[in-house]
């Protein structure tokens, strides 16, 4: 997941820069400048590293205890929303993104969900009002379209495996037994 956001940042950024360069507009939502980051982490100039977006991520995993089915749902939303809305991950919004993502996946998929104030206390730099806000436009945003047919979250688990397995890195999600099925 890191990777596929990663690579989702730097060709938003490379978007913003062409826009920038000819004089374009280009809306920026979910715009983060000036707010603390999710988990205090020396962030580069040229933008977060893979590694660096890794450890958020597993770091809310982590804490938040929630299934690592989330995580692919998780980005599965931020694709949704990407194709909905016309919005590039950049530097500036990419961590609000994936909290509200976040947030939103593990209530639709997990039995027992955490809330909102919850994420607040995981990620301290977004108060509960700040949470609530996100999640809530990330849901309009969405058209509050949160259903993951079972053939898209194959497609996009696959897609993650292959991904992981190109950048000879470990997949821990392992495929349903016909029993989980």
């Amino acid at each position: 997941m890191s990777i596929a956001i990663h690579d989702r940042i730097h060709e938003g950024e490379e978007k913003r820069a062409a826009a920038t360069a000819d004089g374009s507009a280009f809306p920026i939502m979910f715009d983060a400048t000036g707010v603390n980051p999710l988990f205090n982490q020396e962030q580069p100039a040229d933008g977060p590293t893979e590694q660096s977006i890794f450890q958020i991520i597993k770091s809310i995993y982590t804490i938040a205890e929630f299934s690592s089915e989330c995580l692919v749902i998780s980005l599965l939303y931020i694709e949704r929303l990407r194709s909905l809305t016309g919005l590039h991950l950049l530097m500036s919004n990419w961590q609000p993104i994936l909290l509200a993502a976040m947030v939103v996946a593990q209530k639709v998929w997990d039995d027992k969900s955490l809330l909102n104030v919850d994420f607040s206390l995981i990620c301290s730099a977004y108060s509960l009002q700040d949470i609530n806000v996100l999640e809530k436009q990330f849901l309009e945003m969405l058209q509050y379209n949160v259903s993951i047919s079972a053939s898209l979250y194959a497609s996009y688990y696959f897609e993650l495996r292959t991904l992981c397995e190109k950048a000879e890195r470990t997949f821990s999600l392992k495929p349903l037994s016909e029993e989980q099925q």
